[in-house]
């Protein structure tokens, strides 16, 4: 990886806003510092389960794959350990 460059692969449209910002501010992070990084953001892992990933980050020295969600008290989440996720409506 060059140095001071910072890759993203969009997998699908981010449609959350929340997700959005989280996404723009690693980049802005990750630059600031001066770290190269490819980041892969929501994107379906395939194999024995498909698995929506919302961001892979890897680095030279290493790699993170993180999972967003909003804790919103007004949209709480329902799922199951790996997803999906859907929320519930407004109280």
């Amino acid at each position: 990886m060059e140095k001071q460059i910072i890759q993203v692969f969009l997998g699908d449209p981010i449609e959350d806003d929340d997700e959005r910002h989280v996404l723009n501010r690693l980049r802005a992070d990750l630059s600031r510092r001066g770290i190269p990084a490819r980041i892969y953001a929501n994107f379906v892992a395939t194999g024995k389960q498909h698995r929506q990933v919302d961001l892979l980050v890897v680095t030279a020295a290493r790699c993170v794959q993180a999972e967003l969600k909003n804790l919103s008290p007004d949209m709480p989440l329902i799922g199951s350990a790996n997803g999906p996720w859907q929320h519930l409506p407004p109280r």
